[in-house]
């Protein structure tokens, strides 16, 4: 008697993939639990654009306001004519992905062992995704953003 199989890597079989990852990875960060904040009117160092979750794009070019240098005007001085111009500058940042994975094996070796691998691999990947976004946040951030060939 044939018998239907539905393997491993069958393409109509079903994946779940767990949203709590990205949740975990963002308690396991230090720079995004402080200073991190979504859109454009958040006031912190770290704006997260969201422009491209829902759209298609490669790119999101935003401007930046800078801010105020003026020395106050005191006491009974006129201000008129002492007021700072508005200095805006544009930015685009390009996306690209990253990914990191593990291999829990097949169906049976996770039944062999008395480890929940799937959950035990999401544990590790929040580490290493909230490691990784610390890393590159201190690289860019000490201004340490590529390797200059011409420079010695």
């Amino acid at each position: 008697m044939a018998r239907t199989i539905i393997g491993v890597n069958y393409a109509k079989a079903v994946k779940r993939w767990a949203a709590n990852l990205t949740y975990d990875i963002s308690q396991k960060s230090y720079f995004n639990q402080r200073f991190m904040g979504v859109g454009e009117e958040a006031e912190v160092p770290i704006q997260i654009m969201t422009d491209l979750e829902s759209d298609a794009g490669e790119a999101i070019t935003y401007d930046l306001l800078a801010e105020l240098k003026m020395a106050p005007v005191e006491g009974e001085d006129i201000l008129e004519g002492k007021e700072e111009s508005q200095k805006f500058y544009t930015d685009i940042i390009y996306i690209d992905q990253a990914r990191c994975g593990v291999n829990t094996g097949g169906k049976m070796t996770r039944k062999r062992t008395l480890h929940n691998l799937r959950e035990k691999a999401k544990r590790q990947q929040s580490s290493w995704w909230g490691r990784l976004f610390d890393e590159l946040l201190f690289i860019y951030l000490s201004g340490n953003r590529g390797v200059n060939e011409n420079e010695q």
